[in-house]
C-alpha cells in the first residue's frame, strides 16, 4: 500500500499496529514539529509496557538501537492533519523483501541495509506483549493528547 502523504510504500499484516490520527491544527507549516509530537507520544505509551530506547531517527522514524520499528507519514490540507505511523510489535520482516523494492529516498541511518538487518520489531527486542496491550496503550495515549494538538 502506498501511503499518501510521504513516506514509501508498505506491507501491512499481522503483528503490527497502524495509528491514524487526523485533527485540525493551528498551523500548516510545522509538520515536523506534529510529526515530533505524535511520536513522543508513542514513546511514552511504549515506555508505559516497559519496552525503553525507543527515539527519533531519520525524518520521523523511530528506533530501537540504530533498527527502524516505526515508520509514518503526514499528509496535510492548510489545517487538516492525518498522520500515519506503522508499527512493528511481531510482524515477520522477511515479507518486506519478498514485497518492497529498495526506497529510492532513505534516511542516513539506514546505511545501505537491507530491509531484515534496518528494521526490527518489538518483539525481537524482548517484549513478550499482545498487539492488543500495544493498541491500548496508544489509544489512551493518543486519544488523551490528540484535543490539544494545535
Amino acid at each position: 500500500m502506498h501511503r499518501r502523504g510521504g513516506g514509501g510504500t508498505v506491507v501491512l499484516g499481522p503483528g503490527q499496529v497502524v495509528l491514524a490520527a487526523v485533527t485540525e491544527v493551528d498551523s500548516p507549516f510545522r509538520n515536523k514539529e506534529y510529526a515530533e509530537e505524535i511520536n513522543s507520544w508513542i514513546i511514552e505509551a511504549l515506555g508505559r509496557l516497559s519496552i525503553a530506547g525507543v527515539h527519533p531517527e531519520g525524518i520521523s522514524d523511530l528506533a530501537i538501537g540504530e533498527r527502524k520499528i516505526v515508520g509514518t507519514s503526514i499528509y496535510r490540507t492548510r489545517l487538516v492533519l492525518f498522520y500515519q505511523a506503522s508499527l512493528l510489535v511481531c510482524h515477520d520482516i522477511s515479507l518486506f523483501a519478498r514485497y518492497l523494492a529498495m526506497p529510492v529516498k532513505v534516511p542516513d541511518y539506514r546505511r545501505g541495509r537491507t530491509h531484515e538487518e534496518f528494521c526490527t520489531t518489538l518483539a525481537r527486542e524482548g517484549y513478550s506483549g499482545s498487539v492488543a496491550d500495544v493498541v491500548e496503550a496508544l489509544k489512551g495515549t493518543v486519544e488523551a493528547r490528540l484535543p490539544h494538538l494545535k
